[in-house]
C-alpha cells in the first residue's frame, strides 16, 4: 500500500514539474524565440539521480520535486541556462578537468548570458562573471580553496547515447559535430533577430574555434531559408504531447534562390563548381517535383545572369574589378521574392549597397579578416 502511495506521489510531482517546464516552454518560445530549438528538441527525463536540473548535452535530466517547486520565471532562466551549456559545448570540452570546479566555472559563464536575457534564475547558485571563458575560470577557481568556489544550480553530465552509457570514439565526435552544428545555427538566428546577447555570442565563439565545415553551412542555409508558410489550422504535433500548440511549417513550392560570382578573376572554377553543386544539392533535398534549377549572377561590375540545373552548366562571365551591389539591385529588380542569396567572393570590396529584404550567405574563398559585411552571414572555404 505504502509503496502504491510513494508511486502516485511520485507520478504527481512529475506531472506538476512537466506542466512548469511546459509553460516555460511556451513562454520562451514567444519572448526568447531562439533559445526554443535547443529547449524543444530535448528529451525530458526525471531522475532523482540529479539534485536539481541537468543536461548532458543532448536531453534535459531534472529532479520532479525540485523543479516542482520552482517558479514559472525561474523555470525559464533554467531552460535557457541548459540550453547555453548545450550551445557552449560544455559537456564535450570538459576533458580531463575535474567535474564539480568545471560545472562551477561553466555556470558563472552561463549565468551571464542569463542574466543579459534580462531573466531570473533560483537562489543560491553562482554570480554571472563577464567576459571570460570556463577554461579560464576553472583555472581561476582551482586556485581558490574548495569553500570559495560557490555551488551548482544544475549538473553537467558526460554525453551519453541512447543506452545511457557514455559516449565514445566516433560516436562522440558525431555528437560535439551535430552540437556545433546547432550552435552556430542557433547564434545565427538570434543575430539576424537582433537580439543576440554579447554573452552568447561569446559563448558560442569559443565553443566555435573550429569552424563548423563551409558545405553544412551552405545546405543549412537553403534549407532553413526556403520558403516555409505557417498554419494554425494545422497544429504541429511535435509538440502536442507537451501541451503546447504551435502552427505546423510546411514548404509549397520549390525553393527559388540565387547564386552570386564575384568573377573579378580571383575566383577558380574548382571553388565555383563546389560551391554550386552544394547549392543545387542542398536545394533537390527541398524539392517536392520537377527539376532544380538555380539562378547564377555572374559579376565584376556589371551583372550576367544565367539558369542552371548542374554546376556543369556554368559559364563564368567577366574578370573586371569587383562591386557587390549591382548583384542585389539585380536581384530585387528581377528576382525580388528569391529565398536567399549565397555569394562567392575573396572578401576584398567594400560596395556592399542597402541591406536587402532576404537571407545572404557570403562564402569566402580565401582567409580575408578584413572582410565584414554590414549584413548577411559568412561560411569559408579554405
Amino acid at each position: 500500500m505504502a509503496d502504491k502511495e510513494d508511486a502516485k506521489a511520485q507520478k504527481a510531482l512529475i506531472a506538476k514539474a512537466e506542466a512548469n517546464l511546459t509553460a516555460a516552454c511556451a513562454r520562451l518560445v514567444v519572448s526568447h524565440g531562439f533559445f526554443a530549438g535547443p529547449v524543444l528538441r530535448k528529451k525530458w527525463i526525471p531522475t532523482e539521480a540529479a539534485p536539481t536540473i541537468g543536461t548532458d548535452g543532448t536531453d534535459l535530466y531534472y529532479n520532479p520535486k525540485w523543479v516542482s517547486e520552482r517558479s514559472i520565471p525561474e523555470c525559464i532562466g533554467l531552460l535557457v541556462h541548459e540550453a547555453c551549456h548545450d550551445l557552449g559545448l560544455h559537456p564535450f570540452r570538459r576533458e580531463t578537468r575535474e567535474p564539480l570546479p568545471w560545472n562551477i566555472a561553466c555556470d558563472h559563464v552561463v549565468n551571464q548570458v542569463v542574466s543579459e536575457c534580462g531573466l531570473s534564475l533560483p537562489k543560491g547558485g553562482v554570480p554571472p562573471v563577464k567576459d571570460t571563458t570556463p577554461e579560464a575560470m576553472y583555472e581561476k577557481l582551482m586556485k581558490q580553496a574548495k569553500k570559495s568556489r560557490g555551488k551548482c544550480n544544475c549538473t553537467l553530465m558526460p554525453p551519453t547515447g541512447k543506452d545511457g552509457q557514455p559516449l565514445t570514439g566516433q560516436a562522440l565526435k558525431d555528437a560535439e559535430a551535430d552540437a556545433k552544428l546547432q550552435a552556430a545555427t542557433t547564434a545565427e538566428l538570434a543575430k539576424r533577430a537582433g537580439k543576440l546577447p554579447a554573452g552568447l555570442a561569446r559563448l558560442v565563439g569559443a565553443a566555435l574555434e573550429e569552424r563548423v565545415p563551409w558545405e553544412q553551412i551552405v545546405s543549412r542555409f537553403v534549407t532553413q531559408s526556403r520558403h516555409v508558410d505557417s498554419s494554425w489550422r494545422r497544429p504541429n504535433r511535435r509538440y502536442l504531447t507537451r501541451g503546447i500548440v504551435l502552427p505546423s511549417l510546411h514548404s509549397p513550392d520549390v525553393p527559388d534562390f540565387v547564386l552570386a560570382c564575384d568573377t573579378s578573376g580571383s575566383i577558380d572554377e574548382r571553388t565555383l563548381h563546389q560551391v554550386c553543386g552544394e547549392v543545387l544539392h542542398a536545394l533537390s533535398t527541398c524539392e517536392r517535383k520537377g527539376a532544380v534549377r538555380l539562378q547564377v549572377v555572374w559579376c565584376d561590375t556589371k551583372v550576367s545572369a544565367q539558369v542552371v540545373e548542374s554546376e556543369r552548366d556554368l559559364t563564368p562571365r567577366g574578370g573586371g574589378g569587383t562591386m557587390y551591389s549591382p548583384v542585389f539591385a539585380w536581384v530585387n529588380e528581377h528576382v525580388p521574392h528569391t529565398k536567399g542569396v549565397v555569394y562567392i567572393t575573396d572578401g576584398y570590396c567594400s560596395d556592399f549597397g542597402e541591406a536587402p529584404g532576404y537571407p545572404v550567405l557570403w562564402v569566402l574563398t580565401a582567409a580575408n579578416d578584413g572582410f565584414q559585411p554590414p549584413f548577411g552571414e559568412i561560411a569559408h572555404v579554405l
